[in-house]
């Protein structure tokens, strides 16, 4: 399957092993709700800030390239669409938000895990609902369909090709004890070894206040996000194994970087004594296919669509340059005086036959 760049305003998703799991929704404000710009967004002692000093202040800075990236995009596509007579049904709209909400529970847990809990219903009612309309026009516009045994094979691919954002990875609950004296460390080791709880040993004998003050608790923790020793030290014990729960590693010599210089003999390390006691551990989960089979169908449409908005034809043209010469694009100045009378500016208005039907569908 040929990769392209989806347009900026296409909804995409990532993970952010041991942080996050971020969903990117770029908005088309087709019927956007009214918000009270007296609301209080932060406040520094006594003094507030609003929600329309920060709207304002966004607008301002940004609110040219947002408008030109995002939304025109969006606009242009709900425009050919209505010219078209093209419609999207509510109970179509719903199961395209199901299946996306599918997609981002894959990962509901691990993001609990991480410490970031992922809140699908915090995204506002609304915006999805006029991104993902926005996204069934556009596949009706492109004319995406196939057949059930190619939609069979492109959804076979798209699991493929997308394996690791079905992948949970190999993680572990940890407490660190990190002592700067290697004797000191392996006298806690034995301590460890007669018994004795490794959050109490941390607290009181770890080198580090920041350490201490958490009882030596890193809660859970993926392997791709650990130093490599550490992680082989966690994970491959026990010939590759892993550590069972209440298991321990022997004492890690673990070299950092104190001071940094652009001269590398004037980099200044330490060597700290580490041993990682594990609460928990989980291997690696690989959701079957079977399981995601909306998701997949709901990726080969939204990726075929964007390839063919993006598509180039024999002019060096994708579809947003030829819809462009049809649909107007206007601007209305942003003026700071609200009592401004604002003025279009007018571009010369073409109306060359066909851009809605994409090139090669009769």
């Amino acid at each position: 399957m040929k990769k392209r760049l989806s347009p900026v305003f296409w909804i995409t998703t990532g993970l952010l092993i041991g942080l996050l799991f971020g969903t990117l929704i770029t908005a088309a404000f087709s019927y956007r709700p009214q918000y009270d710009y007296d609301q209080m967004v932060a406040t520094a002692g006594d003094t507030p800030i609003t929600r329309g000093e920060l709207a304002e202040r966004l607008l301002f800075k940004y609110g040219t390239k947002v408008l030109d990236s995002d939304l025109k995009p969006d606009a242009i596509i709900r425009e050919a669409a209505r010219r078209a007579g093209i419609t999207v049904s509510d109970a179509e709209l719903d199961k395209r938000i199901a299946d996306y909400k599918q997609l981002l529970e894959q990962y509901a847990d691990l993001a609990e895990l991480v410490g970031s809990k992922m809140q699908v219903d915090a995204i506002p009612d609304w915006l999805l609902h006029d991104q993902f309309r926005t996204e069934l026009y556009a596949e009706r516009l492109m004319r995406i369909d196939f057949p059930p045994d190619v939609m069979a094979n492109k959804m076979d691919d798209m699991y493929k090709i997308n394996m690791q954002k079905f992948m949970k990875p190999a993680m572990a609950n940890l407490t660190l004890i990190v002592c700067k004296d290697n004797n000191q460390a392996w006298k806690l080791f034995n301590r460890l070894r007669s018994g004795e709880d490794p959050a109490v040993l941390s607290e009181r004998f770890s080198a580090y206040d920041a350490i201490k003050n958490i009882k030596g608790q890193l809660g859970w923790v993926p392997k791709s996000e650990m130093n490599p020793d550490l992680a082989s030290a966690v994970f491959d014990a026990r010939k590759g194994q892993g550590l069972r729960p209440k298991e321990y590693t022997d004492v890690i010599d673990y070299k950092w970087l104190v001071r940094y210089d652009t001269d590398p003999k004037k980099c200044l390390y330490e060597t700290n004594y580490i041993i990682l006691y594990v609460n928990r551990i989980v291997p690696p989960k690989t959701t079957p296919k079977n399981e995601v089979l909306p998701v997949l169908d709901m990726l080969v449409r939204t990726t075929e669509t964007a390839n063919a908005l993006t598509q180039k034809d024999k002019d060096g043209k994708d579809w947003f340059a030829r819809a462009a010469e049809t649909i107007p694009w206007k601007r209305v100045p942003l003026i700071a005086d609200p009592l401004g009378k604002p003025t279009l500016i007018k571009e010369p208005e073409r109306q060359p036959p066909g851009f809605l039907k994409p090139e090669g569908n009769d």
